[in-house]
């Protein structure tokens, strides 16, 4: 289970992170976060000893992503993610920085935003497109991709199980908010997936142990 910690500054992000010092030790940085606090964040959540997935689905030339990457990679995150959608050109140069860099990151390919559907795609369905997205990744030399927990049986069944699936968008019971397609966390494990990204429902939740423990009562 991997934290989002999609709050606006430091001091709610370890106040989460304090809450859940005993129940969670991967906590995922996001924009939101990461252009609040920048570089020093990651750095004071893997000074806690925590797992840290980098979450800044870089979409942009290939130099400049090049770039990016090695500039974010000094700070050994455990995961970091670039958009699928950059081209195989860009995703290769990831892969590069990588290579060059010496570190253990792994490298995570997003398919298609949880709050995206068909309709919403001018290049057709949702399947075909996840499916192609994934294979350029893993065709790049990524280690997995981020996906929906609805396309995780799919990709399992197209590619193996030779790549990590990390699926955000995860959910308990329906809710009215931005993301559409989501799933619930038992039949995302059950589907293949190898990490949840739970955000809202243990950020919102009074009791934070509470959300994380009811959460693995779904699961077990």
């Amino acid at each position: 289970m991997i934290i989002a910690l999609d709050v606006e500054d430091k001091v709610k992000a370890l106040d989460v992170i304090e809450q859940l010092r005993n129940n969670i030790g991967f906590y995922k940085v996001g924009l939101e976060l990461y252009l609040a606090e920048g570089r020093k964040i990651v750095k004071i959540i893997k000074s806690l000893d925590k797992k840290v997935f980098l979450d800044l689905k870089l979409f942009d030339t290939p130099n400049t992503v090049y770039k990016a990457t090695l500039r974010a990679l000094e700070l050994k995150p455990d995961l970091f993610s670039v958009h699928c959608l950059g081209g195989d050109e860009m995703l290769q140069s990831v892969v590069k920085a990588k290579a060059e860099s010496g570190v253990e990151t792994k490298l995570l390919g997003v398919t298609l935003l949880t709050s995206m559907e068909a309709d919403d795609l001018a290049m057709g369905d949702e399947s075909s497109f996840v499916k192609e997205m994934t294979e350029r990744a893993l065709n790049a030399g990524f280690d997995g991709v981020v996906c929906s927990p609805k396309d995780v049986q799919l990709l399992r069944s197209k590619f193996g199980d030779g790549f990590l699936a990390v699926c955000p968008g995860i959910r308990l019971e329906k809710t009215a908010d931005d993301q559409k397609r989501v799933g619930n966390p038992k039949q995302a494990l059950n589907d293949g997936a190898n990490y949840l990204v739970i955000g809202r429902p243990v950020l919102q939740a009074c009791d934070k142990v509470k959300a994380v423990e009811n959460i693995r009562k779904t699961i077990l």
